[in-house]
């Protein structure tokens, strides 16, 4: 099965121009995340496994010899073991009282809050460099969120679905 690109054009120009794909409503960009995710499925390993690891060498996210990159991804390890659990077991907190489940869920949460803080540190915003983005009056109301990883596009998706009406 082929697999296409499809690269939408100006929106300067004609009535017949296209609606870019982002401006649709969050449940079709989040649709349409989820189809492109299935329709690259066979790409996904290349992601974990690169068909060149570590090519930067000590730059690289997954270098094993770094010091730094083996403590962030045992402490990713351990998020992974935690959460998997946690996430499973969903489906039986109906079967214990409520204020249980209450405590459970604080109690977890604080726990992937102080690992989350030992991975990324303990601050919360990061303002731009002034060298680089300088802070305009007009544009003291927008609020930015900054992303990196393969799976942006539904982050985005959904911080789009909650957030619609509050933006």
């Amino acid at each position: 099965m082929a697999v296409a690109t499809t690269f939408y054009g100006s929106q300067v120009g004609s009535s017949s121009t296209k609606i870019h794909a982002y401006t649709g409503t969050p449940l079709e960009l989040l649709r349409h995340d989820i189809v492109t995710a299935f329709k690259f499925i066979t790409y996904m390993p290349y992601i974990i496994f690169p068909l060149r690891p570590m090519a930067s060498g000590p730059f690289s996210e997954l270098y094993p010899a770094s010091a730094g990159n083996i403590r962030a991804v045992g402490l990713h390890v351990l998020l992974i073991c935690l959460q998997l659990p946690f996430l499973l077991s969903i489906p039986f907190w109906i079967f214990f009282p409520v204020w249980y489940v209450l405590v459970g869920c604080v109690v977890f949460g604080l726990l992937i809050r102080g690992i989350c803080t030992l991975l990324n540190g303990d601050g919360i915003e990061y303002p731009s460099n002034p060298k680089y983005a300088e802070v305009k009056e007009e544009h003291k109301h927008e609020q930015w969120v900054f992303l990196n990883g393969v799976a942006v596009g539904l982050v985005i998706s959904v911080v789009n679905l909650l957030f619609r009406n509050h933006v």
